[in-house]
């Protein structure tokens, strides 16, 4: 236990290290700081997981992560996790974000998914 601790408090210093606290993208801002995503100025009320996902796929526009990256990044290597659970996460999030925003997390069909790239 005191490995798995340790191993997920480097994970979250090593993330946090490297990535920009505050993303925009459309009407989408994600605010890892503050742990918020808001659309249009709402904060969007998202659990750990569905808000990991979206950092994750919000931070690297444009690039394609299967079901078993998304769920290694977001959940860690110890979760045991299927990939129609990321599906269901995914579908959430979506809900969650609004018509207009969601069409922001595309499905790249028999892959995984990707944050749509502004360029």
């Amino acid at each position: 236990e005191l490995l798995a601790r340790v191993t997920a408090v480097l994970r979250r210093t090593e993330r946090s290290s490297e990535e920009r606290p505050v993303l925009v993208a459309g009407p989408i801002r994600i605010d890892s700081l503050r742990r918020e995503a808001m659309v249009h100025g709402e904060v969007v009320p998202l659990t750990t997981t569905e808000f990991e996902l979206l950092r994750l796929l919000a931070k690297d526009p444009g690039r394609v992560y299967t079901r078993s990256e998304l769920i290694e990044k977001a959940r860690g290597t110890t979760a045991v996790v299927t990939d129609r659970v990321i599906d269901a996460h995914i579908a959430s999030v979506r809900r969650k974000l609004g018509v207009k925003a969601a069409e922001w997390v595309e499905t790249v069909r028999g892959y995984g998914y990707r944050f749509r790239d502004e360029r």
